[in-house]
């Protein structure tokens, strides 16, 4: 199926059987269904690809007050940064 523009060139129609197509509600509702859970899942699926397993490298923390009356925090943290060094040294 061809159509004439203005300029007097033809032009062909990509998907004539889609277009001259008369869409009922339904058909509508269900093709924009399809398409919002294509784009989802490929959004879900992306992201989680990206996120799933977050690896930090060098986070600089620092406990603001007291350490003696927050010896069980101090110790805590510690104990992860310790373990957190000794696995990023054999990792490299």
């Amino acid at each position: 199926m061809t159509r004439t523009l203005r300029s007097g060139r033809l032009r062909i129609a990509r998907f004539p059987r889609v277009r001259d197509h008369d869409w009922t509600p339904t058909e509508r509702a269900g093709v924009i269904a399809a398409l919002a859970i294509v784009m989802g899942s490929l959004f879900l699926t992306t992201y989680t690809l990206a996120l799933g397993d977050p690896v930090p490298h060098r986070i600089d923390a620092a406990i603001i007050g007291d350490p003696a009356r927050h010896t069980h925090t101090v110790e805590a943290v510690e104990q992860v940064a310790s373990t957190a060094s000794a696995s990023s040294d054999t990792d490299r």
